[in-house]
C-alpha cells in the first residue's frame, strides 16, 4: 500500500529532479507547495493536492498563503473542498478513517477554509463512517484506530464493531488481530458488562495466540492459564522408506517452519506421531548442453546494431540449458495410541528445463572482442527468457517445503501452531 509519507517523499524528489530545485527555506518550501496545491487541483490530482496543502501547512506562513489562495479564487476553493470529500468518500477502514480525521482537524485548525464549509466535512465525514460501520461497508473492529474516532464512539457502534470482531476472530486467517485494543475496550469506564460476558462465552472460538494471553489473562485469567498448557503439542517424527540424511532434513525443515510442538525422540504415551512415508521418489538429472549463438549484424536490432556495433560485426553468446525434474508420492499421517487421527497425501513433480544465457560479445569483423551488454534481438531475448537454473539440490529443497506445509495441515498440528503466532 502507497503511504501518505512515500507520495509525499515522491513529490519532493520530483521537485528536486525536475527544472525547479526543492527550496532549502522553510518560507520558500511553503510557497512551492502552495503553488503545487493550485496546479494539483485545477489538474484533478486532488489526492496529491491534499498532500501538498498539509505540508504546506507545516511550514511557516504556508496556512496564511493557502487562506488567501482560496479566499480570491472561489474555483480553487470548491475543489479543495471536493479533495477532502474525495478523501472522506474513500475511507475504506480504520486507519484511513484516522488519517481522513486528521487531515480535517489540520485544516480547521490551519483555518484555510471557513467555520461552515469545516462543519460540513466533519458532518459528511461522521455521517460516512457510522453508515459504513453500520452497513458493514466499512468494516470496522476493534483496533488501536478506531479509539480515536469520535463518530464511532457510542455505545450502538461500539456493539457493532464488537460482534464484527467476534466474528472476524473466528477466522483462524484473518488480520490483523489486535487484542490489546479488544480488551482495553472492555475495561474502559463505563462499558457494558454484557460485552464482558459475552466475551468470556466466545473465547475459546477466536483462535488465542500465545501473544495475545498477558492481555486475555486481564479479563479472564482462567482461560489464559488453560490455555498456556495447551500451548505445547508433543510429537514424533516417524520419515519411513527414506534414508537418515533426508529424515534429518524433513526434522530440521519442521523445526523451523512450525511453531508450538516440541518434538521427542521416541514415541511415549499421549504424544502424537507423525508418519512421513516415502512412496515414490524419482530424481531425473538433464545433461547440461551450450551451444554458440552468432546473429550476423543485419539480424540485430537496427539502432542498436547502429549505436553499440562496428560496421559488420556480429554478435554472439552461449546458450546454455539443462534441467532437473523430482517427481514425488508421500502420505503424511499422524497417530496417537495407535489409532489414526488424520492423514493427507501429498504427489506432484517439481522442477523442469532451464535455458540460460552467458557470455555475450560483439566479435569485430577484424577479429577483436568486446563484451556486450544489451539483448541483440527479440529471438534472443525469449530464448534468455528462463534464466534461473534448475538444480537438484534446490528442488530437494522445495520438497521439503511441501511436506512442512503439508504436515502444517494436520488438525493437531495446526491448532498449536496458529495458537503460537
Amino acid at each position: 500500500m502507497i503511504t501518505k509519507n512515500h507520495l509525499v517523499a515522491t513529490l519532493i524528489l520530483t521537485a528536486i529532479m525536475g527544472c525547479a530545485t526543492y527550496p532549502t527555506d522553510p518560507a520558500q518550501q511553503a510557497k512551492y507547495h502552495v503553488d503545487q496545491t493550485r496546479q494539483q487541483l485545477m489538474q484533478g490530482q486532488l489526492t496529491y493536492a491534499l498532500i501538498d496543502v498539509s505540508e504546506a501547512i507545516k511550514r511557516p506562513t504556508g496556512a496564511a498563503q493557502l487562506k488567501a489562495l482560496f479566499a480570491s479564487d472561489a474555483i480553487l476553493k470548491t475543489k479543495m473542498i471536493q479533495a477532502v470529500n474525495a478523501k472522506i468518500d474513500g475511507i475504506n477502514g480504520s486507519e484511513s478513517a484516522k488519517q481522513c480525521k486528521d487531515a480535517i482537524l489540520q485544516i480547521a485548525s490551519a483555518g484555510i477554509l471557513d467555520s461552515v464549509e469545516i462543519t460540513g466535512m466533519q458532518t459528511r465525514y461522521d455521517t460516512g463512517v457510522r453508515k459504513g460501520n453500520e452497513s458493514g461497508s466499512i468494516p470496522f473492529v476493534l483496533d488501536g484506530y478506531v479509539g480515536t474516532i469520535p463518530a464511532l464512539a457510542d455505545s450502538r457502534q461500539i456493539r457493532l464493531m464488537f460482534d464484527r470482531t467476534m466474528r472476524s476472530y473466528k477466522d483462524r486467517a484473518f488480520t490483523p488481530r489486535n487484542m490489546q485494543a479488544v480488551i482495553a475496550y472492555l475495561q474502559m469506564p463505563g462499558a457494558d458488562p454484557a460485552l464482558v460476558s459475552e466475551f468470556k462465552v466466545q473465547l475459546p472460538t477466536l483462535n488465542v495466540r500465545s501473544a495475545e494471553l498477558d492481555h486475555v489473562a486481564l479479563i479472564d485469567p482462567g482461560f489464559a492459564n488453560r490455555r498456556k498448557a495447551q500451548l505445547t503439542l508433543n510429537a514424533h517424527l516417524a520419515v519411513k522408506n527414506a534414508d537418515r540424511l533426508f529424515a534429518d532434513d524433513v526434522g530440521a525443515r519442521l523445526l523451523q517452519n512450525i511453531r508450538g510442538v516440541s518434538w521427542v525422540p521416541n514415541e511415549k504415551p499421549g504424544a502424537i506421531e507423525l508418519v512421513v512415508e516415502r512412496v515414490r521418489d524419482t530424481e531425473k538429472v538433464l545433461p547440461v548442453e551450450s551451444r554458440t549463438v552468432t546473429y550476423s549484424y543485419a539480424q540485430v536490432d537496427i539502432l542498436k546494431a547502429a549505436l553499440l556495433m562496428p560496421k559488420n560485426a556480429s554478435y554472439q553468446y552461449e546458450l546454455k540449458s539443462g534441467g532437473a525434474e523430482l517427481e514425488y508420492g508421500y502420505v503424511i499421517s499422524a497417530w496417537k495410541n495407535g489409532v489414526k487421527l488424520s492423514e493427507n497425501v501429498l504427489r506432484g513433480k517439481l522442477g523442469g528445463s532451464y535455458r540460460k544465457c552467458e557470455s555475450a560479445r560483439v566479435v569485430n569483423v577484424f577479429g577483436g572482442v568486446t563484451s556486450a551488454g544489451f539483448i541483440a534481438n527479440a529471438d534472443m531475448e525469449r530464448a534468455c527468457a528462463s534464466q534461473s537454473e534448475v538444480s537438484m539440490d534446490g528442488l530437494r529443497s522445495e520438497l521439503l517445503t511441501k511436506i512442512s506445509e503439508e504436515v502444517l495441515k494436520m488438525p493437531e498440528v495446526s491448532e498449536v501452531h496458529t495458537m503460537n503466532l
